[in-house]
């Protein structure tokens, strides 16, 4: 998962990387990541029994917040973090954390998590490398546990919102990716109600708005890094999408 995430093409893409692939290292917890306009997250869900396992938590966050320092080269400073342990009683150790993570933690919280300004979600990842991410992302999905009982909707989905296709992605890489064959790919799609041009449109107008809402690019750089040839062929296929 570490070296899947430092190969994806921005951070946002990383965090989503890092909580979906994550179960397939630990059933310890839950995580889930949040990328949008509104929110740049990842929450880390704990059972009760496993709470006072204070300095896991703690490694964990950090481990996360220092590995978007190193891809993105910025000084990464989150504007929330929060643990489900108490806080320490030495004032030596609650400084220590204030300093790694730029802000002071709160204790005895819900969940863990790290909540990140989240314009940063688009930041360029300095490590990125298409091919690499290609190919631990086909791995990465071989091993994800119960991947088979959640709707092909979904897992087709997950795999196009990962980005880091230096083309439109076609049925036959998504189909290769998810351990299955194109023509199966496309016959489970319709036994849902949709196909897979359907689901590459929804996935190519998320990251659209997302790319609109929170950064700067010009229509042409955002059609290219969908697949569209020009932004005029962009433009129209977005009006396509939601109808203005």
């Amino acid at each position: 998962a570490h070296q899947l995430c430092e190969a994806c093409p921005t951070l946002g893409d990383a965090l989503i990387a890092g909580a979906r692939y994550y179960q397939s290292m630990s059933d310890l917890t839950a995580v889930e990541a949040q990328v949008g306009p509104r929110a740049f997250r990842m929450t880390q869900r704990v059972p009760e029994a496993l709470r006072g396992l204070r300095h896991l938590w703690e490694n964990f966050l950090a481990r996360v917040l220092l590995g978007l320092r190193h891809m993105s080269g910025v000084a990464v400073v989150p504007s929330r973090v929060t643990f489900v342990h108490p806080a320490p009683r030495s004032p030596w150790v609650r400084a220590e954390l204030k300093a790694t993570f730029g802000v002071q933690p709160v204790f005895d919280a819900p969940d863990n998590r790290l909540e990140l300004p989240p314009n940063i979600a688009e930041l360029r990842n300095r490590t990125a490398n298409a091919r690499i991410f290609e190919v631990l992302r086909r791995h990465a999905e071989a091993l994800r546990p119960g991947e088979r009982q959640q709707p092909w909707t979904t897992r087709v989905a997950a795999v196009l919102d990962l980005g880091g296709w230096d083309a439109a992605p076609t049925v036959e890489r998504c189909a290769a990716t998810l351990g299955t064959s194109p023509r199966t790919l496309q016959r489970r799609l319709r036994e849902e109600g949709s196909s897979f041009e359907l689901e590459w449109q929804r996935a190519a107008q998320r990251r659209a708005e997302r790319a609109l809402a929170e950064t700067n690019q010009s229509i042409d750089a955002i059609a290219r890094s969908l697949g569209f040839a020009t932004g005029g062929s962009f433009a129209r296929a977005f009006v396509r999408w939601t109808g203005s």
